[in-house]
């Protein structure tokens, strides 16, 4: 593919501001870039579009293929079957769009899943949020799947880790 990519855009007008990097998207470091258009193996969908939104200089914007089920759940509201975790840490970095779907008809050979075409525009500027503490607390509100939150925040698990956690951020605050 890098290959074909290549050959394609040599000596056009593009060939100058277009670069190709052969190798593993996750194991490399990106270079800064304005735009992100990509078609990529679908097992990689959460490692990468969390890369990206980590990605300093922020980029303008990404428009990526994704097995279809991601997708949905990436653009997912507050009320929906499919809004998760990883709805709410998308949309809390980022604004996302569902452009187009993308059947599995369009493919040769066809898969097995359908896909779709979404445009993610990280939030300028991000939230003042420490993304590690604030996921920590969207991995308990999704802890149980068609819990309430005051059902999750009853269990005594729960409230040992909160009480703990407030604990440690008190006294490391105190000493501040």
């Amino acid at each position: 593919m890098v290959l074909e990519l290549q050959r394609r855009f040599q000596g056009t007008s593009s060939s100058t501001r277009l670069k190709v990097i052969q190798g593993d998207v996750l194991k490399c470091d990106l270079p800064y870039f304005d735009i992100c258009v990509a078609n990529i193996p679908y097992q990689i969908s959460s490692p990468l579009t969390f890369k990206l939104l980590s990605h300093r200089p922020l980029f303008r914007c990404a428009v990526i293929m994704f097995q279809r089920e991601f997708a949905m759940r990436l653009v997912a509201q507050p009320g929906d079957s499919l809004y998760c975790r990883l709805s709410v840490n998308t949309q809390l970095l980022a604004r996302v769009n569902h452009l187009l779907k993308v059947g599995r008809n369009n493919f040769r050979p066809p898969p097995k899943v359908d896909s779709s075409v979404v445009r993610i525009e990280p939030r300028k500027p991000l939230p003042p949020v420490n993304f590690k503490e604030w996921d920590g607390l969207v991995r308990i509100c999704f802890n149980r799947k068609n819990k309430t939150l005051g059902s999750i925040f009853r269990q005594k698990s729960v409230l040992s880790v909160l009480e703990k956690n407030y604990k440690t951020v008190a006294s490391i605050t105190a000493f501040a």
